[in-house]
């Protein structure tokens, strides 16, 4: 006898088109779990009026929205409506923090299984927690399962920890979309890798090879045949001491209409890149103060580094004052918000991920994953959540302390004067990804544990 396919709510604060690591990993689930069961979403918005719409397949249900109020939607008929429909549906799988959704399954009288996935710990509203911690451990003892991505999460959670025998470890994965253009991206540079091989050893053969030889002496016997006055001219364009080619190469020349020391442009040998909100937590003004360390450290060769931000938040202004005021604005590119395509771009032309989060509100990093599905190295902190393990420390990448500008100075630093560990943590990142942070392995786990609460 076939088995009845499940109903299955995921219940968040906001959702797609809304671009955020909580809303990815809902769509996730929601898409990825549609045929196998039946998905549904319910989701407030920032401000408007409440819509039905079928996302790639998935009815999503978007709740009337008066606003947001310290990061949290005024949204009754998000409570309405739970109340209303909630006994329809086998599973809620709610992703927090998210207090209204704890307020919407408290009234709303639901009796079965209640799943929850701890995205993170709340950190800097403090006095929110007052007023919300009653509530959410009301939702931790309700639940019939915690979800949660790592035992980092779970270790560096006061809140969570206690209900530690309710935890199931269910690492996020890696978009699907994400995981083919890293695919097609990797493909193609390992054929451009081993076409730069071939044509270095075709060119030893033809080095090596005999009738090459008589060729070249051929031409020098020619080359002898020239007429002095052009044997000595061209002897003095192409023979070069040491020392003069050094001065052509890192000392500035003489030119210009009036005389003035023109410097030869250096073209970057590190591209780093920054993808996240520019908010307090991701650690911005940290990888600011170590961008202004690395300078007065490198001189001139600052400008062989390069540093792309990638997104948008409060402290923006900030930051590109700071780095007009250090003389970085030449090397720090504000990319601003980013489209799937140019962030594909960038994270191709990078050669580092950077990710100096400070707090625990950072859980996680998905962007660790999209950077190391394409082959580069993270350079994380050691916070007590996940996040050290998504990369791990001298394997795929490096791992300096939190709020530490001078340990991630060094961190960059090391990584621009080790270009081949930089391509082996690299490839190491890849191949992390490909074996503990696929989509399948994450969704299987999922529909295993809603199967395994109702009974199937």
């Amino acid at each position: 006898m076939e088995k009845r396919k499940l109903k299955v709510l995921q219940l968040g604060k906001q959702y797609y088109p809304h671009i955020g690591g909580i809303e990815a990993t809902m769509q996730q689930i929601a898409e990825g779990i549609q045929g196998e069961a039946d998905s549904y979403v319910l989701a407030s918005q920032a401000r408007g009026a409440a819509r039905a719409k079928v996302i790639n397949g998935v009815p999503v249900y978007f709740a009337k929205s008066l606003g947001i109020i310290a990061s949290l939607p005024i949204s009754w008929d998000l409570v309405r409506y739970l109340r209303k429909h909630a006994s329809e549906y086998d599973v809620i799988h709610l992703h927090m923090p998210f207090p209204l959704g704890d307020l919407a399954c408290f009234l709303s009288g639901y009796k079965g299984k209640l799943v929850l996935y701890w995205h993170s710990d709340i950190v800097r509203q403090k006095k929110a927690m007052v007023f919300y911690k009653p509530l959410m451990n009301w939702t931790l003892r309700r639940a019939d399962a915690i979800a949660i991505a790592t035992q980092g999460n779970i270790d560096g959670s006061p809140y969570v920890k206690p209900f530690e025998n309710k935890c199931v470890r269910i690492p996020f994965g890696l978009r699907k979309a994400w995981e083919k253009k890293s695919d097609l991206y990797w493909e193609r540079m390992t054929k451009e890798k081993e076409a730069g091989c071939l044509e270095q050893e075709n060119g030893q053969v033809r080095a090596e090879n005999p009738k090459v030889k008589q060729n070249n002496r051929q031409a020098w016997t020619e080359e002898r045949e020239v007429q002095p006055e052009n044997r000595q001219k061209r002897a003095e364009e192409q023979e070069v001491q040491p020392e003069e080619w050094k001065e052509r190469t890192d000392s500035p020349k003489q030119g210009g209409p009036s005389g003035q020391i023109e410097k030869k442009p250096q073209l970057p040998t590190l591209h780093l890149l920054f993808i996240g909100r520019l908010v307090y937590y991701k650690g911005c003004s940290i990888l600011m103060d170590a961008m202004e360390k690395l300078k007065r450290e490198l001189g001139e060769e600052i400008h062989q580094v390069e540093l792309v931000i990638v997104g948008t938040g409060v402290l923006e202004n900030e930051m590109k004052t700071q780095a007009a005021r250090a003389g970085l604005d030449k090397i720090i590119r504000f990319l601003g918000r980013a489209s799937d395509q140019e962030l594909e771009k960038e994270l191709e032309r990078c050669d580092v991920l950077v990710f100096p989060s400070v707090a625990n509100s950072e859980a996680f990093g998905l962007v660790q994953l999209e950077a190391m599905s394409y082959g580069k190295p993270v350079i994380n902190t050691s916070l007590p959540t996940g996040v050290p393990w998504v990369s791990l420390n001298k394997e795929t990448g490096l791992t300096v302390p939190p709020e530490d500008s001078e340990a991630l100075c060094k961190a960059i630093l090391w990584m621009k004067r080790n270009p081949r560990e930089c391509a082996r943590m690299g490839e190491q990142a890849r191949q992390r990804v490909k074996t503990q942070f696929t989509q399948e392995k994450m969704l299987e786990q999922i529909m295993t544990l809603y199967r395994e609460l109702c009974g199937q």
